[in-house]
């Protein structure tokens, strides 16, 4: 199905595989950086296009054990006991089921595998005279066989093996009818010394921290992740968990939120230091503050930007948003510094304003756009390392520095007339409230002279 409509779920290549229980198709998206939004809307289509296959359950997974981004993420559950995380995880795949927009929930037990264990008597096979290696022995004869000596046929020798046949060793009625020699040659069954007992058994145990971990896995298909997220930990938190138990997100979801606050604390470094450097420029603590408004001004344009172009605002978007910060206040201080400059020499705010912006439109119009053009190869490209794409970054930059060059060269003069008329406001208000000094008048002192 896949294969036949590859155009139809942009399909550049297919790679199947199966083992225990288990089968998957990987796919290779033929458009290389698509956004959540798009890979949401993908499996939505395939899914609903998918046949239903009796006793299989299909559901979408990602390369990462762990899943990745906002759209797949994972719940983890540590402890010591498997079985008492597995009825955690049980639970825990019932409460998402319930919430709307979550799809392909998995978890260790439902890629668990079914087994058959056996109990014996211990006090049964005591008393007929049998060992823990006897019926070892005796199940690794009857489910495997006996290796024998090789059987020399002349030119060459044939490896041969000793076991029952496979219609006599295929179900479990056969398993407790198997007879067994005492010691004291009497033949007792199977069945008679042992319990069996059908069961689900995990692929692997995983331990983090020393504590077993389990995850219970699965897609998020809606748009309102902050709300959803919420949800899930309210629903987590809600788990009465045993003491020596706890849950977390999954690692890239810790890493995200990781890196938000740095990126955070990041971005008001960026503000601090260029408004240092613009104030020792300018030799003004007020101006700097007009040129800031920049940022603003960019950030309606990346927002803008971005959304006409489906970008995704992933950590690459981020870090040029960082960027954009130290390049958007370039156009705000060429246009003020000739200001300044024009007002020493004698023109008033209004005229000063008028005539930078006519010599400086220029220069501005030209930085900018060298920069757009030199950015677009990065922005329509594929390039990417360690599966990080670079196109959101230039594509940030872009739309930033398009909507700055305009909104500074428009609205950045009225900004710092207002700023400089705030600030003189507050210099003739400090003024005023500066304490004057009191005049004591000299004493009249009259001197009388006797002659």
């Amino acid at each position: 199905l896949l294969w036949s409509r590859k155009s139809d779920f942009e399909v550049a290549g297919l790679y199947s595989f199966f083992g225990d229980n288990e089968a998957a198709t990987w796919i290779t998206l033929a458009r290389p950086g698509m956004s959540d939004d798009d890979v949401s809307e993908l499996r939505k289509k395939i899914r609903k296009d998918l046949p239903e296959i009796a006793g299989v359950r299909v559901y979408f997974d990602e390369d990462s054990e762990e899943g990745g981004n906002t759209r797949r993420f994972s719940v983890r559950f540590f402890g010591q006991d498997s079985a008492v995380l597995q009825r955690l995880a049980t639970e825990a795949e019932r409460r998402l089921e319930a919430i709307d927009g979550i799809e392909d929930i998995t978890s260790g037990s439902t890629a668990a595998r079914q087994e058959i264990q056996v109990r014996i008597d211990r006090a049964k096979a005591l008393k007929l005279g049998l060992s823990a290696q006897d019926l070892s022995d005796i199940f690794s004869f009857t489910l495997g066989g006996m290796r024998l000596r090789r059987f020399n046929a002349g030119d060459h020798e044939v490896e041969t093996w000793m076991a029952l046949r496979m219609e006599d060793r295929t179900n479990l009625d056969d398993l407790k009818k198997l007879q067994i020699r005492t010691t004291a040659g009497q033949d007792v069954l199977l069945g008679d010394i042992a319990a069996f007992e059908l069961i689900r058994s995990s692929e692997a145990i995983r331990r983090e921290n020393r504590k077993v971990r389990v995850a219970v896995r699965a897609n998020y298909e809606g748009k309102e992740w902050d709300k959803i997220r919420e949800q899930i930990a309210g629903q987590m938190d809600a788990f009465d968990l045993p003491p020596g138990y706890s849950w977390s997100w999954d690692d890239r979801i810790l890493e995200q939120d990781s890196q938000g606050k740095e990126m955070g604390v990041n971005f008001l470094l960026a503000l601090l230091l260029v408004y240092i450097v613009m104030a020792s420029l300018f030799e003004s603590l007020a101006q700097p503050f007009a040129i800031l408004f920049s940022i603003p001004f960019a950030v309606t344009g990346v927002a803008w930007f971005l959304a006409i172009t489906r970008t995704p605002f992933n950590m690459m978007a981020q870090i040029g948003l960082l960027i954009l910060m130290g390049i958007v206040v370039n156009n705000g201080i060429v246009l003020l510094d000739h200001m300044n400059q024009l007002r020493k020499r004698g023109l008033t705010r209004e005229e000063a304003v008028l005539q930078a912006g006519r010599d400086r439109l220029r220069a501005i119009l030209m930085t900018a756009s060298t920069t757009v053009i030199g950015l677009l190869p990065l922005a329509i490209g594929g390039s990417n390392v360690g599966g990080l794409f670079y196109f959101p970054l230039a594509r940030t930059v872009m739309g930033g520095l398009i909507s700055s060059t305009f909104l500074t060269l428009i609205v950045l003069p009225y900004i710092d007339t207002l700023v400089e008329m705030v600030a003189d406001w507050f210099r003739k208000l400090w003024r005023k409230s500066a304490p004057t000094a009191r005049v004591t008048p000299a004493p009249v002192v009259a001197t009388v002279t006797e002659g």
